[in-house]
């Protein structure tokens, strides 16, 4: 598991950002998510938060996941979602989403770092497990943007 700084060196290292394009959320940002959620957050999705939360320069920039757009991220997965009769389980966070078409989510059940599921509108009738942990979810996409630079 990738300590916050060491992420952020990577990020920098590898060129997908620079200090200049990571901006982090605060401490008091990430007690609103809990607050709007009613629940506490894992602490490594708050770690990453803190580096990348509102901007991760070109790290996973494919992917919807800053704050605050990421308050509205169940809402939008749940109306996809109600098209093909799914519906997500109460418990959980979706904390980013892929052209709307894919989200990713995780359980809130104090494990403090959960395994990682999808929905994707092309296979609507199922969740699937895309990562044993947020962190494993993180470093994946991390090995692939950076495999990327170097080509």
């Amino acid at each position: 598991m990738l300590t916050p700084e060491q992420l952020r060196s990577r990020l920098i290292d590898s060129k997908l950002a620079s200090a200049e394009t990571l901006q982090g959320c605060t401490a008091s940002e990430l007690d609103e998510i809990e607050l709007t959620l009613n629940r506490v957050l894992p602490n490594v999705y708050k770690d990453v938060m803190s580096i990348l939360g509102h901007r991760a320069g070109q790290f996973m920039s494919d992917i919807d996941f800053v704050f605050p757009q990421l308050l509205l991220l169940r809402e939008r997965a749940e109306a996809a979602m109600k098209q093909y009769n799914s519906a997500l389980p109460e418990n959980t966070f979706v904390f980013a989403t892929r052209y709307g078409e894919q989200f990713f989510f995780f359980y809130l059940d104090n494990n403090q770092d959960p395994a990682v599921f999808r929905w994707y509108d092309d296979a609507p009738e199922k969740f699937t497990r895309v990562s044993n942990s947020f962190s494993e979810f993180i470093e994946a996409q991390l090995v692939e943007q950076e495999s990327t630079m170097q080509d």
